[in-house]
């Protein structure tokens, strides 16, 4: 017969246990989710490289029309600098956990085990890059404003 000190050791391994599989459970949670976080990323990328080009298109007219300012032209650098940054810095962030074939980009196993450790950075990451779209958008309709305002 078990005496009550090796019961109450038993009880505190099952204890013990139990804590340590609630922590693996919500880090297979994390990696489950960090697939879906993933792709959720990748089209944020892509919706800030279609503002980029629109206002790429934006400013090779305004080579033509010269309609901004000194003060524009430096805002515009600024904020292309900026996505700059972020795109480098997210690159070296992810390009490194996906392998890329035929131009198609798969998540790894290993971006995907790493994510719960890399996701403060990205997410600051895409703070800016919202931070860096805004401003790409105020910049768009400035340029809107001043064209419609020289045209009438």
């Amino acid at each position: 017969m078990a005496s009550g000190l090796e019961a109450v050791g038993i009880a505190a391994s099952f204890i013990e246990l139990a804590k340590v599989g609630i922590e693996l459970s919500r880090l297979v949670n994390q990696v489950v989710e960090a697939r879906s976080y993933i792709k959720a990323l990748i089209q944020e990328i892509k919706l800030g490289a279609s503002v980029l080009e629109l206002l790429g298109g934006v400013f090779k007219q305004e080579a033509k029309d010269q309609i901004c300012s000194a003060g524009a032209i430096e805002a515009a650098n600024n904020i292309a600098t900026a996505y700059r940054k972020v795109f480098d810095e997210l690159k070296l962030a992810v390009n490194k956990y996906s392998i890329t074939n035929d131009g198609s980009t798969k998540t790894t196993f290993r971006a995907i085990a790493t994510w719960p450790v890399r996701e403060v950075r990205i997410n600051a990451l895409l703070a800016s890059l919202e931070r860096s779209k805004s401003n790409a958008n105020i910049m768009l309709q400035v340029i809107t404003l001043a064209r419609i305002s020289r045209a009438q």
